[in-house]
């Protein structure tokens, strides 16, 4: 392997190690979505006072279940190619995992030959480069799903939170 492509399969490394550590970063956002749904839930279960609030209790509950349902989805494996992500405004950042997500492969080699190493017409990738994107590509991909997830839970209890409080001061 020459220098060249050395330093190529570091760089891609280092992309794949990042968007391995934004895939972490999600699926911990949603196990602590969980775990903090499962202590509302459960304390509201246990306290007292809410027996006179049943129906506030129940819609609550319900919410905040439906909250860790939606955040346990996001652990459901994935056994097969994610479809390429629309870019929302994401911005031109090949190393940022929103935008690389929106990429098909042969896309994102092309953009990673133009802009670091300064190659514009690369059409002949090694099969490790194209593994490397394969999977860079999909990790993002998962991620985005699971930021999905993550973001659909936290406006759920948002919103259970802002009810909850509103049906006990008003009931």
């Amino acid at each position: 392997m020459s220098t060249t492509q050395n330093k190529r399969s570091e760089l891609l490394q280092q992309i794949l190690s990042n968007t391995n550590s934004w895939l972490h970063f999600a699926e911990a956002k949603n196990a602590a979505l969980i775990a903090f749904n499962v202590a509302l839930v459960t304390g509201i279960i246990g306290v007292d006072w809410l027996a006179d609030y049943f129906a506030c209790a129940m819609i609550t509950i319900i919410g905040f279940i439906s909250a860790i349902i939606v955040a346990v989805w996001s652990f459901k494996p994935v056994n097969k190619a994610l479809p390429k992500i629309e870019n929302n405004g994401f911005g031109e950042n090949l190393l940022h995992f929103a935008y690389v997500a929106s990429l098909e492969q042969d896309e994102y080699l092309q953009s990673l030959y133009a802009r670091y190493w300064k190659e514009d017409d690369a059409n002949n990738f090694t099969e490790l480069e194209r593994d490397y994107c394969e999977e860079i590509i999909e990790i993002a991909r998962i991620t985005m799903r699971k930021q999905k997830c993550f973001e659909i839970g936290l406006y759920i209890n948002i919103f259970m939170l802002f009810l909850f409080s509103i049906l006990i001061i008003y009931a």
